[in-house]
Parts: C-alpha cells; structure tokens; sequence
C-alpha cells in the first residue's frame, strides 16, 4: 500500500522520502524543467502527480514549483542584465557572478579541473576554465574565473539560445559545488580525530560534480581503467571521433575548445575501436 507523501509524519521513511522529493523538485527547477516542459512533466519525472507536487514544495518552501521557477531566472536575468547591460540576447557574453556559502576556495576545484581537461572541449590557462556545454536548447559556452573577493566564481556565458540561460547556470552552480554548506560539512568530517586538522589546514573544500551526468559516467568508467593522464588522452580520442562541432557563432568564445561531449546516440553507435585502451 502506498503512502500518501504529503500526510507522513516527521522522522519516519516516507518524511525522509518527502524531504528528498523536493530537493529533486528544486534541482529540477534549477535546470529549467519547468520553464521548457511545465509543472506536470517535472512532476511525471519525479513519479507524483501534479497537484501532490504543488502541494508538498508549498509546505516545504512557501512557493509553487511554478513561482520558483520564475523567481529563479527573474534573478539570473537580473544578474546577466547589471553585469552585461548591452549583451544582445545570443552569441554575446552574459557575465554572472555566482555566490557560494562561504568559506569557499574557487582555486581548489580549478586545479581539479585543471588536471582532468578533456582536449576540445575543456581548457584551462590564466586562472580560467573554459568550457563547452550541452545544453537542451543549444550549446553554450563558459568561462570561469574566482571572484575578485573570493565569494563564488565569475562566469562568461556565451549561449546559441538564450532560453538555456537557466539551466546552462544551474549546471555551473553544479560544477562548482556551488550550493554546499561547507560549515556543515566540515563540522560533521571535523568530528573524526584523523580528518579534523586536515579540515582546520583547508576549510569550506567543495566536491566538484557535473555538467552532464551522462559525460561524467563515460570519463568514470574510462577513467576506472588507466591513469588521470591516460584517461584524459582516450576521452579526447572518443570526443575527437565522435563530438559535435560547437555551433559556429560560439566558436570565437570557446577557443581552443571546438567541440561538445558526444550525445549517448553518438556512442551507442560508434565502433568499438573509438573506444581502444591503451
């Protein structure tokens, strides 16, 4: 028999299955679901109705999944607009500046980066990460520089259509492990004697994530095989053989990167030798 989520009682399993509900309702938001495809499909996705959806993000968060939504870009547009007041609405740099909870060390997760960049698609050099971005409506382009006062990361974004604006920064926001809260984590890995003066030594560390879930599982399994080095080169050889040219008027903002990681289609389809080890 299945349980109603919006009735569950604090503390029990289907609370905890409630809790977890909206927090995937509000990454989904992030990513523009509901701006491209509406309440009811962000709803199917998550395996609940429509009106039990509206009803349990209500209660957790004082808003419909449609009003946050459209408070969500209404701030990102905002931002785009103070930073880049005369960016036309394509292939024009929108410059953002993403805040993190602080403590926040932007030149931790670059150097991440940094050592993991898939040629064609990733570079890094001057303090800057630029990468290409597939995105539901186009590809993109970003560039991504530590802040001035070190409270989250400026970004260049360079978009084919400017209605991937909401989830080309929610991805980034992902990447960067923007929305941690590092005091919690901290507190809780400072509780064990051994991590706790590593954790004093350098604070508010973020995990980096993704911008494509499906990019990061093909670089985990190649990267299970071989070396951080070796699995850059065969990752570059699969993008290489079977990457989408980046579309041409973003072409100037993505150099060096020319290309974007291929499409599950592209690698389902692609020959066995695409993907040779060394």
């Amino acid at each position: 028999m299945s349980v109603a989520l919006g009735t569950t009682a604090p503390g029990s399993p289907d609370w905890d299955r409630r809790d977890d509900v909206v927090a995937r309702a509000v990454a989904l938001i992030a990513d523009g679901v509901v701006e491209r495809a509406g309440v009811t499909e962000l709803a199917s996705m998550l395996g609940i109705g429509a009106r039990q959806l509206n009803e349990l993000v209500v209660t957790e968060l004082g808003a419909t999944p449609a009003k946050i939504a459209r408070d969500h870009r209404r701030a990102i547009v905002r931002s785009a607009i103070s930073r880049s007041p005369t960016a036309a609405p394509t292939a024009s740099p929108l410059r953002l500046a993403l805040g993190a909870r602080p403590p926040y060390d932007p030149a931790v997760t670059l150097e991440f980066l940094a050592q993991r960049t898939v040629p064609g698609i990733e570079h890094v050099g001057g303090g800057r990460y630029t990468r290409t971005l597939s995105l539901p409506h186009g590809h993109g382009v970003a560039a991504v520089e530590p802040s001035a006062s070190a409270t989250g990361i400026d970004v260049e974004l360079t978009l084919e259509d400017p209605r991937d604006l909401t989830p080309a920064v929610a991805r980034l926001r992902r990447l960067f492990d923007l929305d941690s809260d590092p005091q919690v984590v901290d507190e809780h890995l400072a509780a064990d004697p051994l991590l706790a003066p590593l954790v004093a030594a350098s604070p508010g560390r973020r995990v980096p994530g993704t911008v494509d879930v499906f990019e990061t599982a093909v670089r985990a399994v190649v990267g299970q095989q071989i070396s951080i080095a070796g699995a850059r080169t065969v990752t570059g050889r699969i993008v290489r053989a079977l990457g989408e040219p980046i579309e041409r008027s973003l072409a100037a903002a993505a150099a060096p990167c020319e290309l974007v990681f291929p499409s599950p289609d592209a690698v389902a389809a692609a020959p066995p030798d695409v993907f040779a080890m060394p």
